[in-house]
């Protein structure tokens, strides 16, 4: 796609109109899939955040509890 955008711009004369609007669109797309990417990857960040926080709270708890039944 790129060598027939050059060759297009070559040939009107506007390589540098071309090149300039190719990576304009370029830049955009990569931001584009780059917010799409952190939609998608977000639910499963949020799932262990609290995986970690959950252990973290057992870990914390779990004595306490054992604690209790031995003495009551």
């Amino acid at each position: 796609m790129f060598r027939d955008l050059a060759a297009v711009g070559d040939a009107s004369g506007d390589l540098a109109g071309v090149l300039a609007r190719y990576a304009a669109d370029t830049e955009e797309d990569l931001k584009r899939d780059g917010e799409d990417f952190a939609k998608a990857i977000e639910p499963y960040l949020i799932l262990g955040l609290g995986v970690i926080v959950g252990t973290a709270v057992i870990a914390l708890y779990l004595p306490i509890f054992q604690l209790v039944t031995i003495v009551g």
